[in-house]
């Protein structure tokens, strides 16, 4: 069997066909103590439980590529070589082409098929979904009643809209599940007056709880009503989430006045 090696005169570190990061012999190799990675190697970032390490040339200005290593120890080194991911074919031969060193990794037999990418995450699948879903949630419906409303006088909005609306997102070997349902809504009557937060859906004369007293006589004040919606998801994963969104929507309405007439 072939192993991904590490040699310690001159250090070598195969991580890509042809891609090698060397020191000659003249140059001082990383340091030894594996908690200070700045005597000759600088930590450039991490994710997913791997550090990279970028290891920097004495005497040079640049610095080799990084490399990915995990939280175990190896003498001379800041942790251990974490397993190359992807194994391409490329990196496959590369590694069994080898000779001599210290073995730290395994090396895949030659010829043999990279394994898969590991599965999309639900918060990634979210956000490409997120276009579409704002498309496919429905706006809020607008009525009041008889069509017009008389200054002086409450008017009563009613809206309509739905509930518990379930959605998949399917995406690499994962999937999300999500419920949508209105949480909110902000109200502008058209006039200057806004009602935030409103937490009802109104409804008509003499019962509806979402109301507004117009002063002046108007042919059209455009009524205005954003809708919050919250979208608590899940993944066949087990990570969780909320997704906030909004949709809106406008209705024209005329004030009247009433008029006493004289005989």
């Amino acid at each position: 069997m072939r192993w991904l090696l590490i040699r310690r005169a001159g250090l070598t570190i195969t991580l890509a066909a042809a891609l090698f990061i060397a020191a000659s012999p003249a140059s001082a190799t990383p340091s030894r103590n594996n908690n200070n990675p700045s005597s000759g190697a600088t930590v450039v970032g991490g994710g997913g439980g791997t550090i990279t390490v970028t290891f920097t040339r004495p005497g040079s200005a640049t610095a080799g590529p990084g490399i990915s290593i995990g939280s175990g120890g190896l003498p001379g080194l800041p942790g251990s070589l974490a397993p190359i991911n992807p194994w391409t074919p490329a990196n496959i031969a590369a590694c069994n082409a080898q000779t001599g060193g210290t073995a730290i990794i395994a090396c895949p037999a030659a010829g043999a098929a990279a394994p898969p990418p590991p599965p999309e995450p639900g918060a990634a699948i979210v956000a490409g979904a997120t276009t579409t879903l704002q498309r496919e949630l429905p706006h809020p419906q607008l009525q009041v009643q008889p069509g017009y409303a008389v200054s002086g006088l409450k008017a009563y909005l009613q809206i309509t809209t739905p509930t518990g609306l379930h959605f998949t997102f399917a995406g690499y070997r994962n999937a999300v599940f999500m419920t949508c349902s209105w949480n909110h809504f902000d109200v502008n009557w058209g006039d200057g007056t806004d009602d935030p937060d409103v937490t009802s859906l109104g409804g008509p004369w003499p019962n509806g709880d979402v109301t507004h007293v117009y002063q002046d006589a108007s042919p059209s004040d455009d009524l205005h009503v954003t809708e919050y919606w919250a979208c608590p998801w899940t993944d066949e994963l087990g990570a969780a989430g909320i997704l906030d969104l909004q949709t809106a929507n406008d209705l024209p309405l005329e004030i009247r006045e009433i008029q006493t007439v004289e005989n």
